[in-house]
């Protein structure tokens, strides 16, 4: 797939994530995710990133959730949130802004079960009116 950050598309199939490369210094290189804590960033860096210094991890409605290169693995698509609902909790979890990059399909063996996964995510997480 075209360009969703670092990493991501490592030929093996699996679905991933993007992580940018890191400068010598801690910072993020340009792309990816800076992974120095709050608390070591000045508050010009704080803004930039994201990250607000000494205040901590971001607060479930302040959370972004980004996925891509999905390619067709509904496997590891299923396993991967199972996982981020354990990590993070159901309730904190549906309260993330959630992003699917792209690259849904191609490769994979369930490029249909993926795109079916997709929409019902979307309809069971709709706000309810």
């Amino acid at each position: 797939g075209g360009g969703s950050g670092g990493g991501g598309d490592s030929g093996d199939g699996r679905a991933g994530g993007s992580s940018g490369g890191g400068g010598s210094d801690g910072s993020s290189g340009g792309g990816g995710v800076d992974k120095r804590p709050a608390s070591e960033l000045s508050p010009a860096e704080g803004d930039r990133t994201g990250k607000r210094p000494g205040t901590g991890a971001a607060t479930a409605s302040e959370r972004v959730v980004c996925i891509g290169d999905v390619h067709g693995n509904l496997s590891e698509l299923r396993t991967l949130w199972k996982g981020l609902t354990r990590r993070l909790g159901e309730d904190a979890l549906r309260a993330a802004t959630c992003i699917f990059l792209g690259d849904y399909c191609d490769r994979g063996p369930d490029t249909k079960g993926v795109l079916e996964w997709l929409i019902k995510l979307a309809e069971r997480r709709a706000p309810c009116s």
